[in-house]
Order: C-alpha cells, then sequence, then structure tokens
C-alpha cells in the first residue's frame, strides 16, 4: 500500500506504516499510542489519512507521523476493505461486518433480514420457555416449532455453540476466544470474563457439572499439527496449550481443571463420580480423576509419529463413551470415511472396530445417560446399552446449511426432562427421553 499526499510519501511495509517528505527522504513509522498499524486509506476530500492498528481501532494520522485514535471501540475482526469520505472511516472486517467510524463514534451493523425468510439456524436451546436458534451471525426466536423464526440479536463472530443459563439468557460462544452471554430482553452480547482468551470449542452441560474445552488448535493438510495457520488472527485467543474448565453453578462461574501442554482437547466424556477422559485432536488420551483442591492428571495415551496408527486419531470428532473399562470413539477421517475405535483397558490401548449402520456425529448430556446423534436417528445411550429414541427418516435428508446430508442438523437437552431437535428443513420436534431407574 502507497499513497502521494501533500508531498508526502506514505507506504506499508510488513504492516508497518512509514511517512517520508519527498525530499529528502527521511522514513518514520507512525505509531500513535504504540499502536502498530497495518492499513490505511485516504480520504480524499479533507485530504486526511486514516489507520487501522493492531488492536483493531482507527486512527486519523498527521504529516509529522502522530496520531489520535477516532474512537474508542475496536473492531471486532481484522479489517479486509477500508475506505474513508468527508471525515468517516468505513470498514468491512473479515467476519464481513460493517463498520461506520466517525470522531468519538463507531457504528456497528450486520445485513441480517427480518423478513419472514427461513434462516439458516445451525444450533438451539431452550431458556426462558423459548426455543432460541443461532445462525453464523444471529440469534433467533421461535414460537411455532420453527415454522417461524424473529431475529433478537446480532454476533459480531461466527457463532459455534449456545447453552441456555439461568435467567432466560443464553452463552455463546465461537471456538476461537469470543465467549459471551446474550440476554434476549436487551439484545446485549458481553463477554464472559472468567473464560476472556480461552477458545472454548463446546461445553457439555450435565445436571451438576458444566465442561468447557479447547486449546491449540492449529490444523495443516488435513490432519491437525501444531504449527501453522494460514493468515494472521486465523485462530484469534487459541491458547498454546489444550485446557478443560468446569462449572458447579450453570455457567455462571468457572475453574480451571485442567492445562494439557502441547494437545488440543478435541473431546471430553464425564464419568459417573466426576472423573473426565480427554481427547486430543492428535489422539492422544488423558484422565481426569478429582482429587483434594481440583484433578489429579494422568496421561494414558500419547500420539507420535511412530505409534500414529495405534492411536484414536480421527479429524472430527463425534463422541466418546466408556462404561468401565470398555469405551469407544466415533469419528470421521478423509481418507477413511467414518471410524470407530474400542478399548477395553480403560483407555489406555484403542484399536479400530468395524462400522455399524450408524455413526454418531455428536453426543451430550442428558438426566442420566447420554443422547446420541447420528444426523438422522437419535439414540439413548447407557450402561444397558443403545436404544433409538428418534428417527427422522430419509424422506427429511438434505443438504443443510453447513453442506452436511442430513436429517436432524442439531438435538439439545431440554430443562423438562425432553430432548429438542432442529431439522434440516428448520422445524423444531421435542422428543421424550425414557424413564431411568
Amino acid at each position: 500500500q502507497v499513497a502521494l499526499l501533500g508531498g508526502r510519501l506514505w507506504a506499508i511495509q510488513e504492516t508497518h506504516l512509514f511517512t517520508s517528505p519527498l525530499s529528502p527522504v527521511r522514513w518514520t513509522e507512525v505509531t500513535p499510542g504504540n499502536d502498530t498499524l497495518y492499513a490505511f486509506t485516504v480520504d480524499r476530500e479533507t485530504g486526511g489519512v486514516y489507520a487501522l492498528g493492531k488492536t483493531r481501532r482507527v486512527y486519523q494520522v498527521d504529516a509529522d507521523g502522530e496520531g489520535s485514535r477516532l474512537a474508542d471501540a475496536p473492531m471486532h475482526d481484522w479489517a479486509r476493505s477500508l475506505t474513508a469520505a468527508n471525515g468517516v472511516v468505513y470498514a468491512v472486517d473479515g467476519e464481513l461486518g460493517l463498520y461506520r467510524v466517525s470522531r468519538g463514534r463507531a457504528v456497528y451493523a450486520r445485513p441480517l433480514t427480518r423478513a419472514a425468510a427461513r434462516p439458516p439456524v445451525r444450533r438451539i436451546a431452550l431458556a426462558g420457555g423459548v426455543t432460541w436458534g443461532v445462525t453464523a451471525h444471529g440469534v433467533y426466536a421461535t414460537a411455532d416449532g420453527g415454522r417461524g423464526w424473529r431475529l433478537a440479536g446480532i454476533a459480531p463472530l461466527t457463532l459455534a455453540g449456545v447453552l441456555p443459563l439461568d435467567g432466560g439468557r443464553l452463552m455463546v460462544w465461537t471456538g476461537h476466544g469470543f465467549n459471551a452471554v446474550f440476554d434476549p430482553r436487551t439484545g446485549a452480547l458481553d463477554e464472559v470474563a472468567a473464560l476472556r482468551g480461552y477458545d472454548v470449542v463446546n461445553v457439555l452441560a450435565g445436571d451438576s457439572l458444566w465442561v468447557a474445552f479447547g486449546g491449540r488448535q492449529y490444523e495443516s493438510a488435513g490432519r491437525v499439527d501444531v504449527a501453522r495457520t494460514f493468515y494472521p488472527g486465523e485462530f484469534a485467543g487459541t491458547r498454546e496449550h489444550g485446557f478443560v474448565l468446569v462449572s458447579r453453578d450453570r455457567g455462571r462461574s468457572w475453574t480451571r481443571a485442567d492445562e494439557w501442554r502441547d494437545h488440543g482437547v478435541a473431546w471430553v466424556f464425564v464419568h459417573p463420580g466426576g472423573a473426565m477422559t480427554l481427547l486430543s485432536y492428535l489422539g492422544s488420551v488423558r484422565r481426569l480423576t478429582p482429587a483434594r483442591g481440583g484433578y489429579r492428571a494422568e496421561t494414558l495415551v500419547t500420539a507420535t509419529d511412530r505409534n500414529r496408527d495405534s492411536v484414536p486419531y480421527v479429524q472430527e470428532a463425534g463422541g466418546m463413551y466408556f462404561d468401565g473399562d470398555e469405551g469407544w470413539l466415533d469419528g470421521w477421517i478423509h481418507h477413511r470415511g467414518n471410524q470407530r475405535y474400542v478399548t477395553h483397558d480403560g483407555g489406555r490401548t484403542w484399536k479400530a472396530a468395524e462400522l455399524r449402520d450408524h455413526h454418531y456425529q455428536a453426543l451430550f448430556p442428558a438426566r442420566g445417560g447420554w443422547i446420541g446423534n447420528t444426523g438422522h436417528r437419535l439414540f439413548w445411550i447407557d450402561r444397558a446399552g443403545e436404544r433409538e429414541l428418534f428417527n427422522a427418516g430419509g424422506r427429511e435428508a438434505r443438504y443443510d446449511a453447513e453442506g452436511d446430508y442430513r436429517a436432524i442438523r442439531h438435538a439439545a437437552a431440554a430443562p423438562d426432562g425432553a430432548v429438542t431437535v432442529l431439522l434440516s428443513s428448520g422445524e423444531v420436534k421435542r422428543v421424550p427421553l425414557p424413564r431411568v431407574p
């Protein structure tokens, strides 16, 4: 990026902004407030120069290389487009959010429809007696079983999950470090301070224990690795090590149960009694056992280049389950398809097993057992085995908004002892759970 304005040169060199007079050439880096500026634009009407910093804030800079912040509020993501006119800066961020920044004021918006068209709802939750759904950037509500959805709020970053909190509020997360609480009454989206910087990829919500996990998300050539990203900010908020956080008050407070050095946590199974088995993105397995003041950690399997064919590696984990020392892991691998691994010694050794006629894409706790979602059927899983609860049937199957050919887009436990099912058609159904002795 270069510009010639009023006898001065402006240039971006390796994500740093410099300016110099034409003669003699004497380059000076522009760093207002010690912020590194990585993009700029020229306002041809006023002759002003405006730039974006690594803190995602907009500055007006002058010929001496000094600058002042245009508005206090930062952008939610890195900018992919920037322009200025008549003293106002307009920007589009990496999540396609729109900004209008003027002196002392920043306005953010996202072009979502409020019309009757059915939005591509991806996840659902029940809170305050209402079925709530999230799309990539919107929070919606339905009162007629999914036949119609109303827009309730806008999220600045792509949402990966949603859970109901007390008081009719919702917890949402992106999987890349933004974890927030949405208040449907006000439309406010407030970041959870206790989870700041944790790239929560999933939350398992049991009756008395909630478990959030994630960390160290790096991917290279179809297999998760520990090295590369493709552009700055791709994994914003990603922690260097894997983590497990627990909450015993339904998400009001969180404490760290474990930090798994050099391993990202891809899945967690919560055993009766509170122990947890962790799966890493590379197929390592770890056990957390409740101990005084926290948890005692034991690594059962460590994945290396030498044993990669004998560890439970899956590119996408669909679920893990244990009944004593007997356990299994369902997942998907691009060159093998659906894959199941089994263990008979509590997770210390694993072997690939033949696939049955279904494969779980997701597993979540529900009133003393677990619900497995194959994308077309729901199963109740407990020590007695696996029982089918719901079959969406082939006629409902279609490619959904995420490109998957399935009838069930998402399923979630309801507080009244049922499962709420979101179909690819956008309809919402309720499925009762079996009675547990």
